[in-house]
């Protein structure tokens, strides 16, 4: 190198940063493609997979809100607003299903959306024996308020019958032994009211 020219040695000092500044460029655009196919991934790909998998949750979380609110109170609104959020469910799987399709890369989302799937007809399922197992239980309080309603009155027309024999059986100077089976009867029957007003009690507390 010492008997190089200076003139020579200056080249090839401008051509040896030459070559490294154009590796550096190649380097920079490889890093600058990989970043451009990262960055279209995040948001053709994940950003979406990401969305979608909020609405899935968001809809489901819904549902059992609006489903525990029809257990505790058998209102046909949350009923309704449960299926209402149901069907969002379905539609957002749907779509979740859709996007993994187009996106191979997306197993994680495709493996959970078919795993979801298969649960919300199982939840489908439990619910409409809820709804129905719900609308039989209203079926029977109302057969039971019926019968509640012709037990009382027939308790109380008896009641009524013997406390006014009873009245006129004195009025009469009736028997002792008359007088005594009238009271007997009207304890027992003040017995029965009592009995079935605590049968009353004890199912709805039951329930």
């Amino acid at each position: 190198m010492r008997n190089l020219k200076l003139g020579l040695k200056i080249g090839l000092g401008f051509g040896a940063l030459i070559l490294i500044a154009a590796l550096l460029g190649g380097m920079a655009m490889l890093n600058m493609g990989t970043v451009g196919k990262q960055a279209d991934r995040l948001s053709l790909e994940i950003a979406p997979a990401v969305a979608v998998a909020n609405d899935v949750e968001r809809g489901s979380l819904l549902t059992m809100f609006n489903m525990r609110g029809f257990a505790f109170t058998g209102e046909d609104k949350y009923w309704e607003a449960a299926n209402k959020e149901l069907a969002e469910v379905d539609k957002n799987l749907l779509a979740a299903k859709a996007l993994a399709q187009k996106y191979p890369a997306l197993t994680a989302l495709k493996d959970n959306a078919d795993k979801a799937t298969t649960k919300v007809a199982e939840y489908k399922k439990l619910a409409a024996e809820a709804y129905t197992i719900d609308k039989g239980m209203d079926e029977n309080r109302k057969a039971m308020d019926r019968s509640a309603a012709i037990f009382n009155k027939a308790s109380d027309d008896f009641f009524s019958n013997q406390r006014d024999g009873l009245l006129q059986d004195i009025a009469k100077g009736a028997d002792k032994n008359i007088l005594t089976e009238r009271a007997q009867k009207l304890d027992l029957v003040e017995d029965i009211i009592l009995v079935g007003g605590n049968i009353r009690v004890a199912n709805f507390k039951s329930q």
